[in-house]
């Protein structure tokens, strides 16, 4: 079972890591973000429309916010590390890599797709973000399955956390 499968698999090849390479890795990864990033907005606004002013946000974002505000460089250098490279490594290899997989191998792709992706907005911890973390992690998991590659769901994930960081900090800096 397990132990055979670990030892003859070939993690690149199971999560597709030489599939794209490369100069396309970065192509393909931002194609699919600016793809997903106004479905995301879109339902950043339903949730804001549906729930009013959002709860308190999460507690990674709340404390980069404060480390902005008191100017903590390192804590904000640490805090973009983690966000920017940690978690989408750590997130997609689990997510995407291995559970949408296990799923999809035993419940089909639908169930997969929806299931991975409720998992993914509910280990967040974040009423108010479930809706739009449910939309991205779809659009990381059909990224994924499009391209066959684990890596470009993960530069993908790891643009979007770039990118919102990068908001949160010049509104934070500009006392928004």
């Amino acid at each position: 079972g397990l132990r055979f499968w670990l030892r003859k698999a070939d993690p690149l090849e199971v999560f597709g890591l030489r599939r794209v390479t490369g100069r396309a890795l970065p192509g393909r990864a931002l194609l699919f973000f600016a793809a997903a990033l106004p479905l995301f907005y879109l339902a950043v606004q339903l949730t804001v429309q549906g729930l009013g002013a959002p709860e308190q946000s999460q507690e990674i974002v709340e404390y980069f916010r404060k480390s902005v505000a008191e100017k903590n460089v390192s804590a904000i250098w640490w805090t973009a590390a983690f966000a920017v490279l940690v978690a989408p490594f750590c997130e997609e290899t689990i997510f995407r890599g291995y559970l949408y997989g296990a799923f999809k191998r035993f419940v089909g792709p639908e169930f997969a797709l929806l299931g991975t992706a409720g998992l993914f907005a509910s280990v967040h911890l974040s009423a108010a973000a479930f809706g739009p973390l449910l939309v991205l992690a779809l659009c990381l998991s059909l990224a994924y399955e499009a391209t066959g590659s684990l890596a470009v769901s993960m530069v993908m994930h790891a643009i979007f956390n770039a990118v919102n960081l990068a908001a949160l900090y010049f509104l934070a800096r500009s006392g928004g």
